[in-house]
């Protein structure tokens, strides 16, 4: 099984199989930019070099944000 790492700006994290990268990325704790590295490789990519992100994306559920403007008020 491939294991993967990410650098999150200050340290590595890891490892993770592909599918865990995907998790991450789905929970927006790393983006399609955050440097991926798969064991044994040299160098690092990142992690749309590795996997469809856009493909992903698509698959994320949306929050919807309601939100009232202060002046509406509740009918009496």
């Amino acid at each position: 099984m491939e294991r993967y790492y990410y650098y999150n700006g200050r340290a590595v994290e890891g490892p993770y199989t592909l599918g865990g990268m995907q998790d991450l990325f789905s929970e927006y704790k790393i983006t399609s930019q955050t440097p991926v590295n798969r064991e044994g490789e040299a160098g690092w990519k990142t992690l749309a070099a590795f996997c469809d992100t856009a493909a992903i994306q698509m698959k994320i559920p949306r929050t919807v944000k309601l939100s009232f403007h202060p002046d509406v008020r509740k009918s009496k």
